[in-house]
């Protein structure tokens, strides 16, 4: 069911998507795409301004309240809404930055504190990207920069946006450090008992062994060598690199990589991949058809 959602649903939505691959169409999914996109965001600001979550009953805990908007868990709203945030950056929208100064704020209701850390740098990165493109433009793109930053700062110093950041940081003994004591099967095990996967009997076995069972693995690509092996992950890596390539055609190099590394790069900091009725990949697809340069 999980390669069903993630991998099989998604080559078929590429596929049927191409056979209605018109002007009208495409502007019609563009149009579907960033109103869902801005109603997730406001939702997300919203539950978080009544620290209220609308669908779901979730206990906040000692991490503080955290939004979950339409998707469900904040880590898949943040993937989902950095997905459609990377394509509406380089769209010929004209209040696209808006469009991605909303996403930042939703993600940091959201307090999904890998993602915040990528937005930060991947917004450097592409404010020297526009300055060294549009030069003429360039105390434009700047002077929008510093007021979104201070804005930014003030929403987070006064109403505790991504407190988990400021509260926890990168690494803690609840959260991150977990993910890390996965890697403790290799202390027992090497990579070379993996090669070929291992049945979810032995698996189980091998994490209780291990000292983590209970432990949720947090990183698909590592449940995938668990699971099926080393031979079937970089086999499904080249595939999935490939497919995400082939939607990118067509586009400028720093573009392409961008959009292909924010995808990657995020959704690789959870088990996103890995899950039963995930959409993720599928969400990527109706991306690219709702934003493609060329029809």
């Amino acid at each position: 069911k999980m390669m069903t959602t993630s991998f099989i649903l998604p080559i078929l939505t590429f596929i049927f998507l191409q056979l209605y691959q018109t002007t009208k169409n495409v502007l019609l999914a563009r149009k579907v795409i960033v109103s869902f996109y801005i109603v997730e965001c406001v939702l997300a600001i919203l539950e978080r301004i009544f620290t209220q979550n609308f669908f779901v009953s979730v206990n906040t805990g000692y991490e503080g309240f955290r939004s979950y908007s339409l998707i469900g868990h904040p880590l898949q709203n943040a993937l989902c809404v950095s997905i459609m945030m990377s394509f509406i950056l380089f769209s010929d929208i004209k209040y696209r930055l808006k469009l991605v100064a909303l996403g930042i704020v939703a993600i940091l209701c959201f307090n999904t504190r890998s993602t915040i850390v990528f937005w930060g740098v991947a917004c450097l990165i592409y404010w020297c990207y526009l300055v060294r493109h549009n030069r003429r433009q360039a105390k434009k793109y700047t002077l929008f920069v510093i007021v979104a930053g201070l804005l930014l700062v003030f929403l987070v110093l006064n109403y505790n946006l991504g407190n988990r950041l400021l509260e926890m940081g990168l690494y803690d003994e609840n959260s991150a450090s977990v993910r890390l004591r996965i890697f403790d099967i290799f202390k027992y095990y090497s990579l070379s008992d993996f090669i070929l996967g291992l049945p979810a009997k032995n698996l189980n076995l091998i994490l209780f062994q291990s000292g983590v069972d209970g432990l949720i693995i947090e990183n698909y690509w590592l449940m995938f060598i668990l699971r099926f092996g080393i031979i079937f992950t970089v086999a499904l890596f080249i595939c999935i690199l490939s497919f995400l390539n082939k939607m990118m055609d067509g586009r400028p190099p720093f573009e392409k990589w961008f959009i292909i590394l924010s995808f990657l790069l995020i959704s690789s900091t959870n088990n996103s991949m890995s899950i039963a009725n995930n959409g993720i990949l599928s969400c990527f697809v109706l991306c690219y058809f709702s934003f493609q340069k060329k029809i």
